[in-house]
């Protein structure tokens, strides 16, 4: 479930429409608002032809139908706006009863996602599958917190942990609880000395370490693209360790 791609599908809609103003009304949508948005999109493409980069092209455009590729993208771009979503337990001593949904930001603080949202309402048994809220539990990338009655997360989008784990802050691996922790770069509600909050995984260690490994060769590649986007290593495939690393990341 994600607000950004049913943004992403009713601007694609209102592109495609003969008569835009109609599918504005049809859809509940600002025309002027999707006018600034193409107006933007223009503006990002040509800044990142200005730089080197091709986004038209085919390379370019390999994983546009990938939703974990472009949930990738939106943890790495909105990180550390990542929520985590879990049941407690409301019965006497925690057992035997159903439970309800609580969201902790990634400063450990209670906080609801906004009504408005498509993640507002979270019940046991919905979801999709790891992609994040699956019986009530998972992550959610989030846009901004707003603050009025409630905290409020808004804009948000169903993540999987691999996401956090690649894209978020420093890695952690706890060999004697056999866990991965990653750093959100914000302390902790309520802890002392501002201990840093982090989102922590149940994972072998073996596992930690090779994400560890993985993002260590992810970010050399990504930084070669970045100082030469029109070279060979200007895509994954433009190099032999790209490649690499992308048979392991598409697994």
């Amino acid at each position: 479930r994600s607000d950004h791609f049913a943004c992403v599908n009713a601007f694609e809609q209102w592109m495609r429409s003969g008569d835009r103003r109609r599918t504005c009304a049809d859809l509940n949508l600002s025309h002027a608002a999707m006018q600034d948005v193409a107006r933007t999109r223009t503006q990002l493409r040509e800044r990142l032809e200005e730089a080197g980069f091709s986004p038209g092209s085919a390379a370019s455009n390999r994983n546009e139908d990938n939703d974990d590729f472009v949930r990738c993208v939106l943890v790495a771009g909105l990180f550390p706006n990542v929520a985590r979503v879990g049941v407690v337990s409301e019965g006497r001593g925690g057992r035997g009863a159903s439970g309800r949904t609580r969201v902790l930001n990634n400063r450990g603080v209670e906080v609801t996602v906004h009504p408005s949202g498509v993640n507002a309402a979270f019940r046991e048994g919905d979801g999709d599958g790891d992609r994040g809220a699956a019986k009530g539990t998972g992550l959610l990338v989030y846009q901004e917190e707003v603050t009025t009655s409630k905290t409020f997360i808004r804009d948000t989008t169903a993540v999987p942990d691999a996401s956090v784990l690649l894209f978020g802050g420093a890695l952690d691996v706890d060999h004697a609880s056999a866990s991965v922790s990653v750093s959100t770069g914000h302390s902790s509600a309520g802890t002392a000395g501002g201990t840093a909050s982090r989102f922590t995984f149940r994972a072998p260690p073996e596992t930690g370490v090779l994400f560890k490994l993985l993002r260590k060769e992810l970010e050399t590649v990504l930084a070669s693209a970045a100082e030469d986007p029109s070279g060979d290593h200007g895509t994954l495939e433009g190099s032999a360790r790209g490649r690499r690393v992308r048979e392991v990341l598409f697994k």
